[in-house]
């Protein structure tokens, strides 16, 4: 619904932004490892009558954001936000 609606959109994750841009751009081109995985668990109309599927949150990604690696949010295209360390957002 939120991609219908606003023009902007900020994805948080335990009170951070994980990433942050133009609507279209991050539904269309997720780059965080958890905004793939919530978009992924975004149950479909089409399957109404389905078991809705299990989805597992891998954080593994965090252990790397512990001291002493530096975390910030980078523009990594216009208006296209991403959090993370410099390796992490290079590799993502």
């Amino acid at each position: 619904m939120v991609e219908y609606i606003a023009d902007k959109v900020q994805i948080m994750h335990l009170g951070k932004i994980v990433e942050s841009g133009k609507t279209e751009k991050v539904y269309t081109s997720p780059l965080h490892p958890y905004t793939n995985t919530l978009f992924q668990s975004i149950p479909k109309i089409s399957n109404a009558n389905e078991k809705f599927q299990e989805i597992s949150f891998d954080t593994k990604y965090l252990e790397e954001q512990k001291f002493p690696n530096a975390t910030f949010l980078k523009e990594v295209e216009d208006n296209h936000y991403l959090f993370g360390t410099e390796s992490q957002i290079n590799k993502w």
